[in-house]
């Protein structure tokens, strides 16, 4: 296993491209049972045409990279992003569950649990408690950065079905959260440096071997 991880020099993480979840105003004021719906229906979210249009514009930057596969999160608007790259590129697309997005918990304030807040604000009150789990949440921060940690570990590890080597890069499909929480995980990593981060809809993370 570590002796593949050596090969991998650089590794491309691709935030999906747009969706209608992230059409959402930050200043959007809503209940926290909105909030809540919010959530839940984001696990489904699927690309927009802009979304479409983002990812295809990012082919020509890997149609002569190393690369074996596309490698992606399970959830659908990053599975989406993955074929776009993976029927232009001709390469298999292999699914690491880990790589999932950290969701935010749902809200149930103790006070005044019938006042509208905004979008921003509710995603604030959610991160304070993943990030101190004083109450059960979905996923405390702690959690997200372990498992997500460990689906780096397996990227690197991947080699194809048949064998062979599975290349000096990595190009993964994935989520802001995702991206951010790597980043941290890595920021005291001495094998790995970022050249290039950006979080946006289609945007490019570039992380390579120091």
């Amino acid at each position: 296993m570590e002796r593949q991880s050596k090969r991998v020099e650089r590794v491309w993480l691709i935030r999906h491209g747009q969706t209608e979840y992230n059409l959402h105003a930050r200043a959007l004021r809503l209940s926290a049972e909105g909030f809540n719906r919010i959530v839940r229906e984001s696990e489904e979210s699927r690309l927009t045409p802009e979304g479409h249009g983002q990812i295809e514009r990012l082919v020509g930057h890997y149609q002569d990279r190393p690369l074996q596969a596309v490698h992606s999160s399970p959830l659908p608007r990053a599975l989406q992003s993955a074929e776009i790259l993976s029927d232009s590129l001709e390469l298999p697309i292999i699914c690491i569950d880990g790589f999932r997005e950290f969701v935010p918990t749902e809200v149930k304030p103790l006070f005044f649990p019938d006042r509208d807040r905004t979008l921003r604000c509710w995603f604030l009150h959610s991160m304070s408690r993943q990030f101190i789990p004083l109450f059960p949440v979905s996923e405390s921060v702690w959690q997200a950065r372990a498992r997500i940690k460990k689906a780096w570990r397996e990227l690197l590890a991947w080699t194809p079905p048949d064998g062979g080597s599975g290349g000096t890069e990595r190009l993964v499909a994935v989520h802001r959260g995702t991206v951010l929480i790597l980043l941290w995980a890595l920021w005291w990593d001495r094998q790995w440096t970022v050249v290039n981060s950006d979080v946006s809809n289609g945007g490019i993370t570039e992380i390579i071997r120091k």
